[in-house]
């Protein structure tokens, strides 16, 4: 037997203050049990959009899509200094877990104590004579974020990430567990990306230099581990000078990298 059920609020308050406005929540169920559920709502004037269906091998699926990002994930009290952006994703949940991919376009990070101890520690935030920033730390536009990852008891594992843009980019792996508030990151910091990511893009020099497709030749290898309120960052300044590859192997030496389990 085939059921629908149907429910309206004007106002849904989440985490951070946020509102998600207009809020309709549609749920088939047949059987006794929920088949589909539908979830719209808006963020201003940008709307989100939250579907639950059956994935092709039969697992009940998340399709997640909004233009504002930065409020949705502090509406979830996942991230709270991102501003805007195109998030969709996919998340296959399991028995007791979840895997997925996530996909942001065009955002700002604001406030990011991490990105200013990064851009530090690599000599990125340097003034020029003048006493002049090239980019302001605190405001760093970025042009895509990519990473699959999973969630399994309270922890959120991040696989092949890779954040980039103008002023920008890094490969990211490793974890968050939010249960014990630690996290431990590992990757690839890209300081000057489009000059990079140029470089790396020359056939076969690039591929020879970089070590692979979002690596640039000027990476530096960093880790990012501790407790999620204050982490620490040890960047591997050696890095700058390595091909790909080394730089890999470098991490693990130094510790900024982990060998594979």
């Amino acid at each position: 037997m085939k059921t629908s059920i149907s429910i309206s609020s004007p106002i849904v308050t989440g985490h951070n203050k946020q509102i998600l406005s207009n809020v309709d929540l549609k749920v088939e169920r047949r059987g006794g049990k929920p088949r589909a559920v539908a979830v719209t709502g808006f963020f201003g004037r940008e709307q989100v959009s939250v579907g639950l269906a059956r994935s092709p091998n039969g697992q009940p699926q998340l399709e997640i899509s909004t233009n504002d990002g930065g409020s949705l994930l502090s509406f979830l009290d996942v991230y709270r200094k991102m501003d805007s952006g195109a998030l969709a994703a996919t998340v296959q949940l399991g028995q007791s877990r979840a895997d997925g991919a996530l996909r942001i376009r065009d955002f700002y990070v604001r406030g990011e104590p991490t990105v200013r101890q990064l851009m530090a520690q690599s000599g990125t935030a340097r003034a020029d004579d003048r006493g002049n920033y090239r980019f302001d730390p605190d405001l760093v536009r970025v042009g895509k974020l990519e990473s699959e990852f999973s969630w399994s008891g309270g922890q959120l594992t991040v696989r092949d990430g890779v954040l980039s843009g103008p002023e920008i980019g890094l490969t990211f792996d490793g974890y968050i567990d939010f249960q014990h508030e630690r996290l431990d990151l590992v990757g690839t910091y890209v300081p000057a990306y489009a000059l990079n990511s140029l470089l790396s893009n020359i056939p076969v020099v690039g591929v020879v230099l970089a070590g692979g497709q979002h690596e640039g030749v000027f990476g530096l290898s960093y880790r990012l581990y501790g407790a999620l309120s204050s982490p620490s960052i040890n960047v591997n300044p050696l890095s700058a000078i390595a091909p790909g590859l080394m730089r890999k192997i470098m991490g693990v030496i130094d510790g900024t990298a982990r060998m594979p389990q």
